[in-house]
């Protein structure tokens, strides 16, 4: 199976926001947003709006750090948004580069100590590293995926957001075999 997406919507969109941004960069400026309500115990619901669109959903922690499991936790998602992120940027990335990407796998993983969350000697509380295998399938040679990544990775807002704030390993499986990392 060969993924892809709308080409023809992709290009006519890159195009048509191109335009727009370089007579107004202002209408660029993206005010997405998520209002949490608590629900029960450590469970959250979430009412997530992005310009036209809204979405509902629900965070618990693990039954180990006092929740009740019902749903993912928030760094859960926080790691699914940055899996996400890179997804959308390596498949659109391929499209518009002309490349075919035939399977796409990404598993994004972080190192948390977690005496910092319970103040235990001075033990910084935020995420210290983030890992991220991509494991794609493609007919493309091993330079034209690496120059993928590097154009997915300075594309995704999530990656770039999180590279500032910790170091970021990326290892890159292509049909099977290492190809950088």
């Amino acid at each position: 199976m060969i993924l892809s997406i709308d080409n023809s919507k992709l290009i006519k969109n890159f195009r048509h926001w191109s335009r727009i941004l370089r007579e107004d960069a202002s209408k660029g400026l993206s005010t997405p947003s998520a209002t949490i309500s608590s629900t029960l115990n450590l469970e959250a619901r979430a009412e997530v709006k992005d310009k036209s669109a809204s979405w509902t959903f629900f965070s618990d922690e693990d039954t180990v750090r006092g929740g009740d499991s019902a749903y993912p936790s928030a760094l859960g998602y926080f790691l699914g948004a940055f899996g996400f992120c890179q997804q959308s940027w390596w498949l659109k990335s391929a499209e518009v580069m002309g490349m075919t990407i035939n399977s796409l796998e990404i598993v994004v993983k972080s190192m948390l100590d977690l005496r910092g969350e319970h103040n235990i000697d001075n033990v910084f509380p935020g995420l210290q590293k983030f890992m991220i295998e991509v494991r794609v399938g493609s007919d493309d040679d091993e330079d034209k995926i690496r120059l993928l990544a590097k154009v997915a990775n300075a594309s995704c807002p999530v990656y770039n957001t999180l590279v500032r704030a910790a170091p970021i390993t990326e290892t890159i499986i292509l049909n099977g075999k290492m190809v950088s990392g």
